[in-house]
């Protein structure tokens, strides 16, 4: 289990397993701490080339909220190794949803008390399998918060998580996906259809989370299956990636130079302005706003099938 940027000497590091005989899967992954806080890292991942993978985003920005990533992404990555390699995707999918609520059962254990101050995290994990009785292989991926799960097939997205995004977390599943579609999509106001534009001030406000401190809230956990097939990557991004990049240049970039590649790409556009600029369209300038720099902790996490 690794959170990077916790001294100075490791705000950036890669982890990378190659594929070894008798192994089924490649994985890696890439952390670097933000800008703005560049020796403490509110990011944490895990991994596994027996295809078990997890991302953690820390909520807040303040010192602390490291610790919540941290404490979840651990329990995660012990509780999905323990696993039975012969479940079922229904089975699975109870399991591993399960697993996300225990830990944040685990996560007030550790904090929950009045001698603390709240934190929270989002969580992602994935567990890659097979599945005994078809032996098709499977992605099951439960989470709660914004951090994504990506399936790549070609030069596409096939599928992506829902983002648990307040303004959004009661409309239906299609709903949901037209408007982050239509955000994931695009990076300048102009792109966006005037309908969508609306939810660019709330995307931050997190519906669904792990916090030490719940009070009233409930925590919402949804599970995306997918069947896949040779040649996929399962990625999994915390929002420092995905709120800087599009779709399509999380696509590109991860199949151009992965992980490390991708998160570089994101810290460049996390430095443009987010000010008034001047697209191009049609061959003319226009006022518009880019909307998608941020400067954030960014993690990508990636499976090769």
């Amino acid at each position: 289990m690794y959170n990077d940027g916790m001294s100075e000497t490791i705000v950036e590091q890669g982890v990378q397993t190659e594929r070894e005989q008798g192994e089924r899967f490649r994985v890696e992954a890439y952390s670097s701490a933000s800008e703005r806080h560049p020796l403490r890292n509110e990011d944490a991942y895990f991994m596994s080339e027996n295809g078990w993978l997890g991302i953690c985003d820390g909520m807040g920005g303040k010192p602390g909220s490291e610790a919540a990533a941290q404490i979840v992404a651990e329990y995660c990555e012990a509780a999905v190794s323990r696993l039975p390699k012969e479940l079922t995707p229904k089975e699975s999918s109870v399991e591993m949803a399960q697993i996300v609520r225990d830990a944040a059962t685990a996560l007030q254990a550790e904090y929950g008390s009045e001698d603390h101050d709240p934190i929270g995290t989002t969580a992602a994990i994935a567990r890659v399998f097979t599945d005994p009785k078809s032996g098709d292989t499977y992605l099951q991926a439960p989470y709660a918060g914004d951090s994504r799960v990506y399936v790549i097939r070609g030069g596409r997205r096939i599928a992506v998580t829902l983002d648990h995004c307040h303004v959004s977390m009661n409309y239906s599943d299609t709903v949901r996906h037209e408007i982050q579609d239509a955000i994931s999509s695009s990076r300048y106001v102009h792109e966006l259809d005037r309908s969508y534009r609306p939810y660019l001030g709330q995307l931050n406000i997190i519906g669904s989370c792990l916090l030490s401190h719940p009070g009233n809230r409930s925590m919402r956990v949804d599970t995306m299956t997918t069947k896949l097939q040779e040649g996929d990557i399962v990625l999994l991004t915390s929002d420092g990636i995905h709120d800087n990049l599009t779709d399509q240049e999380i696509v590109t970039g991860i199949r151009a130079g992965g992980v490390q590649s991708l998160v570089a790409q994101a810290q460049v556009r996390s430095r443009e302005s987010r000010g008034d600029i001047y697209p191009k369209v049609s061959g003319k300038e226009i006022d518009s706003y880019n909307f998608r720099p941020k400067p954030d902790d960014m993690t990508a996490v990636a499976l090769y099938i």
